[in-house]
């Protein structure tokens, strides 16, 4: 064997070309991966920021639209994205180029022809979504209606401007290059007619991912174009350069305009403009409900501070609200598509407000409102509300301002007045029968009432609980009922029948047993004939001694007389000796004396007038005052009373009880004039 020295010309010719040839095939591979590559790591980035977008509405609380742009509907790919948020006037907060990191890349936004035959759709809103009624027309600018958006809503859904979708999902393309492209199908259903999309369909296309977006805002990533028989062909050449981005723009500074403020305490006031604008019990709250709109259209959360001012009084500090709030700084506002009319929506703000723990009867406060931008500056000042403070306690009364006579509660000066509804009915189902005459234990946990809703126009005694959650019938009398009396421990209830031709005085306990009959009568507030009963016995009541449960007081043959609950079927009643002729409507109360209790009643020489213990206590004359109902009010003896000029109808006043024939100065008008009213009684 020979040894060679060195390769012949052949040899070193054939490895050249051999070096040649692979060097090639690497550039071809290599290329190849760098197109699979820059085309997977765009598409992270562009599903990393719908998610954010998504986070963002979440977190904010209002849409957030990823807006790809179009250059008014000459192209469907972009290399940039813009996110829009605003709960109203949506702006620009973010803008992001991708082709500095990607070059050559491009997000497509097309529309294609599923190889399954899936229909093509645009609508996959979920129903009962809160935000279904949100008019993307209105909230989309109108600069950004022909690009292909996608806006997340707080609850994680999202909403397209006509955007394609099948599969239960949008789509969009990643590529890493778009050299040609078609006219795509339309979405056969689901079409919001305000928007006209640019539809193209994808016919050459480099490496591609497609991006997925279903309708709950779950984002995900698949190889290749998704139901599509099309292929990727590695890198190339855009066909034409990308949809340009919008410059950044700067933030507009907020604005504020109040649209509405209310105040209320559960009610509306009973009178004049001279009273406070609310009243609170001093263990109640008031509600603070704002509506304010951004005239600048700034798309900034609006936010709501509410400031109070102690004006008279003696309770310490400020109160507190329902919202922590920071010296100086509100709390931002939500907004609502419809706080203004259907589909116009503001900044709505809803707080409660209680006084002082310390807080004294007629205390004055003073609430101020201010609407703050983000940094806490103010953008405008809203109206004050004076708010006094009254005694706790309810008054629970009869009145015809409901259609039929039934019962109603408001506040110890008028304000909050409301339907005391008795189950089984509530304020959507109010009862059709008549309910009245209250009548309530010494600690107003059990009223009794009278009512016909049994059926028929009898009534009949029932017994119920404070809130109205549940009710038992005590009596079932063919003929009726009058005048039910709760016992102080709230264990029986007097009333009166008419039995043998006469009114009779009965009591049962409350759960309706034990009924029997206490005095045979008569027993009545005028004649004893039913058919002259009318207008006096309108007025008249039967009341229990609050110290002994057992000693009742009612009106029979036109004087107050005593009788023990537990007489049985005898007549052996006994003239209340501080009671003259006339007299009817007794009411106790624990006022003065520890022994025995204050005697309250009606007396009538024909001008009625209020009694106590024999005495005057108040009349104004030419006025029927009856029913008088005393009310301890933080040392002063005050008395709601029933005001009538004609006898029949009346309403509801407060005064101080003078002592003397003089008419009260402070008498202030509880009820609606235009309605009768009448049995009012303290629930502590």
């Amino acid at each position: 064997m020979r040894n060679r020295g060195g390769f012949t010309l052949l040899e070193v010719t054939c490895t050249v070309a051999l070096v040649a040839m692979s060097g090639a095939l690497l550039m071809v591979s290599v290329r190849g991966s760098q197109g699979k590559a820059t085309a997977s790591a765009l598409a992270e980035t562009v599903a990393a920021e719908l998610r954010s977008a998504r986070q963002l509405a979440i977190g904010r609380g209002c849409p957030v639209a990823a807006v790809f742009p179009s250059e008014n509907k000459q192209k469907s790919h972009s290399d940039s994205l813009v996110l829009l948020a605003g709960a109203s006037f949506p702006q620009q907060v973010k803008v992001v180029h991708f082709g500095g990191d990607f070059p050559g890349c491009s997000v497509f936004n097309g529309s294609w022809t599923p190889a399954s035959g899936a229909a093509l759709t645009t609508d996959l809103s979920l129903p009962g979504s809160k935000w279904t009624s949100l008019k993307l027309e209105n909230w989309l600018p109108a600069a950004n209606q022909a690009d292909y958006c996608m806006v997340f809503l707080p609850d994680g859904t999202v909403r397209t401007n006509n955007l394609a979708a099948f599969g239960g999902a949008y789509h969009i393309l990643v590529s890493s290059g778009v050299g040609a492209v078609g006219s795509g199908p339309a979405p056969g259903s689901g079409l919001n007619s305000h928007f006209n999309l640019a539809y193209r369909s994808p016919q050459v296309v480099g490496e591609t991912r497609t991006i997925s977006v279903d309708a709950c805002g779950a984002i995900s990533i698949a190889p290749g174009i998704l139901d599509s028989n099309l292929s990727g062909r590695g890198a190339m050449a855009n066909y034409a350069p990308p949809a340009a981005a919008p410059a950044a723009v700067a933030l507009p500074e907020a604005s504020g305009e109040i649209v509405d403020v209310h105040v209320v305490s559960k009610g509306d006031p009973p009178s004049g403009p001279s009273d406070p604008d609310v009243t609170v019990a001093q263990d109640g709250f008031v509600s603070l409900r704002t509506i304010a709109k951004d005239p600048a259209q700034s798309g900034q959360t609006l936010y709501c501070n509410w400031t109070v001012v102690k004006t008279s009084g003696t309770g310490s500090g400020s109160g507190a609200y329902s919202i922590p709030v920071a010296v100086n700084r509100g709390t931002a506002m939500q907004w609502d598509n419809n706080a203004i009319s259907p589909g116009v929506g503001a900044w709505v703000s809803n707080w409660q407000w209680r006084p002082p723990a310390d807080a004294g009867t007629n205390d004055r406060y003073r609430l101020d409102l201010l609407i703050q931008d983000a940094a806490g500056a103010t953008v405008t000042v809203g109206p004050s509300r004076k708010v006094d403070v009254v005694p706790p306690g309810k008054v629970i009364f009869e009145t015809n301002s409901t259609g039929v006579f039934s019962l109603s509660t408001m506040n110890t000066d008028g304000w909050c007045q409301q339907r005391f509804h008795i189950f089984p009915f509530k304020g959507s189902n109010p009862s059709p029968a008549s309910e009245g005459w209250p009548s309530a234990s010494l600690d107003g946990n059990r009223i009794a009432f009278q009512s016909n809703r049994a059926g028929g126009t009898a009534m009949q005694a029932y017994v119920t609980d404070r809130s109205g959650s549940s009710v038992v019938q005590v009596t079932n009398n063919p003929a009726g009922i009058e005048c039910p009396s709760m016992s102080p421990w709230g264990d029986r209830v007097a009333y009166r029948k008419f039995v043998g031709g006469v009114w009779q005085l009965w009591v049962v306990d409350a759960d309706g047993n034990n009924d029997h009959v206490v005095d045979v009568g008569p027993v009545s507030a005028g004649t004893d004939a039913p058919a002259q009963h009318g207008r006096d016995a309108l007025w008249d009541r039967i009341a229990w001694n609050p110290d002994d449960n057992e000693t009742l007081y009612y009106t029979k043959g036109r004087v107050i007389c005593q009788i023990a609950a537990s007489t049985v079927g005898g007549s052996g009643a006994t003239v209340y000796t501080g009671g003259p002729n006339g007299a009817r409507a007794p009411y106790l109360l624990r006022w003065g004396s520890v022994t025995t209790p204050d005697v309250f009643y009606t007396a009538d020489d024909g001008d009625p007038y209020i009694f106590h213990n024999g005495s005057v206590a108040a009349g104004s004359p030419g006025i029927r005052e009856e029913q008088p109902c005393p009310w301890n009010d933080a040392g002063t003896l005050r008395a709601f009373i029933v005001r009538s000029a004609d006898g029949i109808s009346g309403q509801i006043w407060r005064y101080t009880l003078t002592n003397s024939a003089a008419a009260p100065t402070d008498a202030r008008r509880m009820t609606d004039p235009a309605f009768d009213a009448r049995c009012p009684v303290f629930l502590p």
